[in-house]
């Protein structure tokens, strides 16, 4: 039960330094770059790839403040006031390896049920700058069946600046049921009434007497007042004595394009594996990369490819850390190829990323689950 100890590469992180290793790849004039991709349309997908995320970056004071919100319902159980986690040592917490729970009624268990206190039901929870914390206050409107966390502009660490400047609210809902743990969110910007973000994250447990089936979910959007991101997650954790796998994944849909992303991770004592595609598409043009790695304890080896508009246009493998970057045919990569790709490659790796923080309620409710 303690596979995913093992050291875990993210994927992520690899493909994003990868991106350096191919920018100082070698120039050769003979092979031509495939038609179509280069500097330019990387540029392009770059773009899409902002463009498309800007809606869920509305302000770091949004994502901050739900940070604090989220981690503060970890202490509501009748204490007067709640000290939040800053956002870096919350993403650094949620980037550990996963940690099953020591036995499996335990899994099964603890994600029935409220997750938020009755007792503060219907409160709205201020910032204490003396304190620094969030403290309940005699305030209205806070939703019956949940809290109202008030939302400021923050500092770089995600703490509420002084003086402290509301900007608007987070209302947490607590729609769990005896089989499923949901929360809905709702977050509110004070200026205009706009709502900057409206969805749900749930997760139920499936048990045998030998392993257990976790299920995260999460549906909804984020809006930058102007143009919506509409998104779908899911994540489903499969724990035994033997095995342990990870399935992820992930459709966001907005103005400008789509991002999808399918991975799947797998450890047992046969060894490590890991699959999967992430693509981009916009602007009439579609890019993406398959990769799958293996290995003994930890995915130590790659191997994959990236396409442009469904043509096969750098090839990849070896090492996790260190891949080998040609064209399809065996051909070194040109330079304009290179830093095509490397641009290819930091719009994905940025895009990966944001994946990941939109997995964060996840993690949360993971720690609700005793994981």
């Amino acid at each position: 039960m303690r596979l995913f100890k093992r050291k875990l590469r993210p994927w992520a992180a690899v493909l994003f330094a990868s991106a350096f290793l191919v920018a100082c790849g070698d120039d050769d004039d003979d092979p031509s770059s495939p038609d179509g991709f280069g500097e330019e349309s990387a540029q392009e997908m770059e773009e899409v790839a902002e463009e498309l995320v800007a809606p869920a970056e509305v302000s770091s004071e949004v994502q901050a403040n739900l940070f604090n919100a989220y981690v503060s319902l970890l202490g509501l159980g009748g204490a007067p006031g709640v000290s939040p986690v800053a956002p870096f040592e919350l993403t650094a917490r949620t980037r550990a390896p996963f940690r099953p729970a020591p036995t499996l009624p335990s899994v099964a268990a603890a994600p029935m049920g409220a997750l938020i206190p009755e007792e503060v039901e219907g409160t709205t929870f201020v910032w204490d700058t003396g304190d620094s914390m969030y403290v309940a206050s005699d305030l209205t409107g806070a939703p019956a069946n949940g809290v109202r966390f008030i939302w400021y502009e923050v500092n770089f660490d995600g703490i509420p600046v002084t003086p402290l400047t509301p900007l608007g609210h987070a209302d947490l809902m607590d729609e769990s049921t005896a089989e499923v743990a949901r929360l809905e969110v709702l977050v509110v910007r004070d200026e205009g009434d706009e709502t900057l973000a409206d969805y749900f994250v749930q997760g139920e447990v499936d048990t045998t007497a030998t392993s257990a089936t976790v299920t995260l979910r999460s549906e909804g959007f984020f809006s930058d007042g102007t143009t919506d991101l509409d998104f779908i997650t899911q994540v489903v954790i499969f724990s035994s004595d033997t095995e342990e796998r990870l399935e992820t994944s992930v459709d966001l849909e907005g103005a400008d394009g789509t991002i999808t992303l399918e991975l799947e991770e797998a450890f047992s004592d046969a060894g490590a594996s890991a699959d999967g595609t992430f693509t981009i598409a916009g602007g009439g043009n579609e890019a993406s990369f398959e990769f799958a790695g293996e290995g003994e304890e930890q995915v130590e080896s790659i191997e994959g490819s990236m396409s442009f508009n469904g043509e096969e246009v750098v090839v990849f493998s070896g090492e996790a850390d260190d891949p080998e970057f040609t064209q399809p045919d065996g051909s070194a990569l040109t330079e304009e190829l290179a830093e095509a790709l490397a641009g290819m490659w930091v719009a994905f790796g940025a895009t990966f990323l944001f994946a990941f923080e939109m997995l964060i309620p996840f993690y949360i409710l993971m720690i609700f689950a005793g994981f």
